[in-house]
């Protein structure tokens, strides 16, 4: 059984994971409209898996007798307009998901919650991997001084 504390944490973080998601997609629409659409596509992707880790948070909740609450999300307005700018606020947006993820696994040793602990370590770890995807995409977006490179960075972010 979860504690009131650890409920209300995890739920945020469902929450978070939802608000993930919408910038994710909106930030793949914004990139179809100017026809980029490789990068739209990645961050396409990247939303389905924030899909999916909402939907971790949700079962695990479930699981553990509890009904996740969906509190409403807010209003995507943050959408760059480059492909250097998307990719380096979803970089932001990535490390502010690694620290909430550590925050609510240092809860859950400190409520004594184990199989919390064991739940996040698979999210920990794939923060890490996440967290590279972007930074590698800043890297070769910065280096990518024309259009022709970044006509094949667009290719190769669509594949």
């Amino acid at each position: 059984m979860l504690s009131e504390i650890m409920f209300q944490a995890l739920n945020e973080q469902f929450t978070k994971e939802r608000q993930n998601e919408a910038i994710y997609r909106s930030n793949s629409d914004a990139l179809k409209n100017i026809a980029w659409d490789g990068f739209a596509a990645f961050c396409a992707k990247q939303a389905d898996g924030e899909a999916q880790h909402a939907r971790l948070f949700a079962n695990y909740l479930i699981d553990a007798g509890y009904a996740p609450v969906y509190s409403a999300l807010d209003a995507v307005l943050d959408v760059a307009h480059t492909p250097l700018g998307v990719f380096s606020m979803l970089l932001t947006l990535e490390h502010q998901t690694t620290s909430q993820i550590k925050t609510l696994y240092y809860l859950a040793e400190s409520q004594e919650d184990p199989q919390t602990c064991v739940f996040l370590h698979p999210l920990l770890i794939e923060q890490v991997e996440e967290e590279k995807l972007l930074a590698d995409a800043v890297t070769e977006l910065t280096r990518a001084t024309d259009n022709a490179s970044l006509l094949l960075l667009d290719a190769r972010y669509g594949s």
